[in-house]
């Protein structure tokens, strides 16, 4: 006989559902998808929650579709870990087929009052083909939709083959803080079509190309206080990524550093109102700040 899923109440009166009462091992060896999503999906159904993972290394898979990634969340659900290192959510080895978030949010339907913290994602790239996305969020492209109220906190994103963090498409009020994104065959970190957002203290390393990327309608937006270093081509981007849409505006840098990476420290590109101030750049491939095509701007 089994029992049922203990459910227990945090002081804060969020709900906790922990992960192993649904049948996740974490031993690095089983398929945890089925179990971890159940957790969720449980967490939705009773109004929101805590869906904690103990330390160990889950392994997940895919679904059918790039859009279902390996694990949906809902709003009002938070996926809450032991530390980054310690739990680890990990692409299954073999996995050949495009992955649009191995975290994201749930597709076709706005999401509220929802993020991650205190753990590891892990795209496994050596062993894996087809482009994987670590953290996806975002509504259907091209609809009136949005996001919203999303926090990041402590999360660390490695070897995914596509992009470390991709917020992409409308979210308003998103906060990822005290993260690190590093191996990725992409960008580090993806600010696409953000507003009243902030990204603080965070660090971007080591991925093929950009290290923060803020791009297509994103304004009223803050990076405060990130690192970035290492990365194949610019430490920091703010660019239009098409003529038929809105340049970023309003974007504030401060503070942090930008060094070693292969291109420019800071890239300003057809941005309006972007300022640059306090951050400690040097030692990078071309320019230290590039200016380009963009007009009522600043740097300090």
């Amino acid at each position: 006989m089994t029992s049922s899923p203990k459910i227990f109440v945090a002081r804060s009166n969020a709900m906790i559902f922990n992960t192993k009462d649904f049948g996740a091992l974490g031993d690095g060896v089983t398929d945890d998808t089925a179990a971890i999503q159940a957790t969720i999906d449980a967490a939705a159904a009773a109004g929101g929650g805590e869906v904690v993972l103990a330390a160990g290394t889950y392994i997940v898979s895919s679904g059918e579709e790039p859009s279902d990634g390996c694990l949906m969340l809902k709003s009002n659900v938070t996926l809450s870990g032991a530390g980054m290192g310690e739990t680890i959510i990990k692409l299954a080895d073999g996995s050949d087929t495009k992955v649009t978030g191995i975290v994201r949010s749930a597709y076709g339907e706005e999401t509220h009052y929802f993020g991650m913290k205190n753990l590891t994602l892990d795209g496994n790239r050596d062993a894996t083909t087809g482009k994987v996305d670590g953290w996806f969020n975002g509504y259907i492209p091209g609809s009136d939709g949005k996001d919203s109220n999303v926090t990041l906190d402590s999360v660390e994103i490695k070897d995914c083959s596509g992009y470390g963090f991709d917020p992409h498409e409308q979210t308003v009020n998103m906060v990822i803080k005290n993260s690190v994104s590093h191996g990725n065959g992409l960008d580090g970190f993806v600010a696409d079509y953000l507003s009243d957002s902030v990204f603080e203290n965070n660090v971007a390393y080591n991925n093929d190309r950009h290290g923060f990327n803020v791009v297509t309608s994103t304004h009223d937006f803050t990076l405060s206080n990130n690192t970035a270093y290492g990365n194949g081509s610019t430490g920091i981007v703010v660019q239009r990524g098409s003529e038929n849409i809105p340049s970023p505006a309003n974007i504030t840098i401060t503070g942090g550093a930008v060094y070693g990476n292969g291109a420019e420290g800071v890239l300003i590109k057809l941005s309006s109102q972007v300022s640059v101030s306090g951050v400690d750049i040097h030692d990078n491939g071309s320019a230290g700040v590039r200016i380009y095509g963009s007009f009522r701007g600043g740097c300090l």
